[in-house]
C-alpha cells in the first residue's frame, strides 16, 4: 500500500503524509475531513442535545411513551442553539427551518425518522 492509499484510509492523527510531496484533491479532501472531525465540545454537545430532544419526541409522537418528563423535554429543547452548525448541515437547515422548542410535532417532519426510530426500538423498545 502506497503512503497515498494509507492516508486516504487513515482514520488517527490529522497530518498530511511526509513521503507525498503534490497533494492530490482526494488528499487534501481527505485532510480536512479529519480536521473537520476532531473532538470540539460545543458541536459534539449541540448534536448530542438534538439526538436525544428527536429520540424523545419520536418516543412521544410515535410510541405514545414519555422517556423523560415534560420539564426535562422542555428545558433540552431549550437548550438547542440553532446558531451553533454540527458537522450534519442538511440537518443543521433542517432544524432551523423546522423545530420549535415548544412542541414535539417538528418530528413528524423530521428528515432522518427511520434513524430515530431504529434507535429508540434498538435501546428503549423493551424498556
Amino acid at each position: 500500500m502506497s503512503s497515498l492509499e494509507s492516508f486516504l484510509n487513515y482514520e488517527g492523527e490529522d497530518v498530511l503524509p511526509r513521503k507525498t510531496t503534490i497533494h492530490s484533491e482526494a488528499v487534501i479532501e481527505r485532510y480536512k475531513r479529519i480536521k473537520a472531525r476532531k473532538y470540539n465540545p460545543i458541536i459534539d454537545n449541540e448534536t448530542r442535545i438534538r439526538i436525544k430532544v428527536a429520540l424523545y419526541a419520536y418516543a412521544y409522537e410515535y410510541e405514545a411513551t414519555s422517556l423523560v418528563s415534560d420539564a426535562e423535554f422542555d428545558s433540552l429543547c431549550y437548550q438547542i442553539d440553532l446558531n451553533v452548525n454540527t458537522r450534519r448541515h442538511d440537518l443543521d437547515t433542517w432544524f432551523r427551518k423546522y423545530f420549535q422548542p415548544h412542541t414535539g410535532q417538528w418530528i413528524h417532519n423530521h428528515p432522518e425518522l427511520e434513524k430515530i426510530k431504529s434507535i429508540y426500538h434498538r435501546y428503549y423498545h423493551n424498556k
